[in-house]
């Protein structure tokens, strides 16, 4: 039977993603730390799911290639639930776009050789790519769509005129914005061999990660309040449209980023 595999895996999103992906057959969780990752397993294990588990950071090659390795050994890809990466308070910028742009390229480049019909990838990527794009040019984009090229930040350093890539925050919008437009141009790699590739991208979410935020930056709370759902959202709503996105009811879907946000993006997009 083929594993489906959650990145980042012991974080509040992964574990809802995990949990869901559970109920249809045995998953791998990879997870940075170990801690989580053992806090992780201990849970799906205690609700009867079949789980293991593989430490990965992301941004490592030899991670990915255990990780890839690990996929292979159980027998092939079913599915992949990509949501490893650091919000813009985590850490500093050069990291940020080694984990949430490198280390996607990374897992996508490992993982499609073991995909096959119906497989499905789902990348997490976060509405805050659509101010990336805004802020984009040709020759941001031509950088982000080769991270795997060389130092990410090295490259953007020389563009530093047009916008502060020193700034987390900066770096956090151009990662994602490069990960909807990686998931694009790979689509045709995994329909190649029957499968499929998205991203998603949240909007200011309930979960250790975004608490964290909310407490470091003020207008996380503004941007939930005025959202015109009115509140922030919760894992298992995001882990609820990554399964369905992995699943056969989302069959003729690939190539595109889904926005799961309460309607943020575009209310803000139309305030301008």
């Amino acid at each position: 039977m083929r594993w489906s595999v959650v990145t980042g895996g012991g974080g509040g999103m992964g574990i809802e993603c995990g949990r869901r992906l559970g109920r249809e057959g045995p998953v791998l969780i990879a997870e940075f730390d170990e801690q989580r990752l053992e806090s992780g397993l201990s849970l799906l294990k205690g609700e009867g799911l079949e789980v293991d588990g593989i430490c990965c950071d992301v941004s490592r090659a030899a991670d990915i290639d255990s990780l890839a390795r690990a996929v292979r050994d159980r027998g092939g890809l079913r599915s992949v639930i990509h949501t490893a990466g650091l919000s813009p308070m985590m850490a500093p910028s050069e990291r940020i776009l080694a984990v949430n742009l490198a280390g996607t390229a990374r897992i996508i480049q490992a993982l499609v050789p073991y995909a096959s019909e119906g497989s499905a990838c789902v990348c997490i990527s976060s509405m805050a790519g659509y101010g990336g794009a805004m802020e984009s040019n040709a020759k941001i984009d031509a950088i982000l769509d080769s991270p795997l090229d060389g130092d990410l930040i090295s490259r953007l350093r020389p563009l530093a005129k047009e916008f502060d890539i020193e700034d987390p925050t900066t770096a956090y919008k151009l990662s994602k914005w490069g990960v909807q437009r990686l998931v694009r141009r790979k689509a045709r790699d995994w329909a190649a061999r029957g499968a499929r590739i998205v991203s998603l991208s949240p909007g200011i979410i309930d979960t250790p990660m975004g608490q964290f935020e909310n407490e470091r930056q003020p207008i996380m709370k503004e941007i939930a309040e005025n959202t015109p759902l009115g509140r922030m959202g919760h894992a298992s709503e995001i882990a609820s449209v990554a399964t369905f996105l992995c699943s056969e009811d989302a069959s003729y879907v690939t190539g595109v980023d889904w926005l799961v946000d309460g309607g943020a993006t575009h209310a803000f997009q139309n305030q301008t």
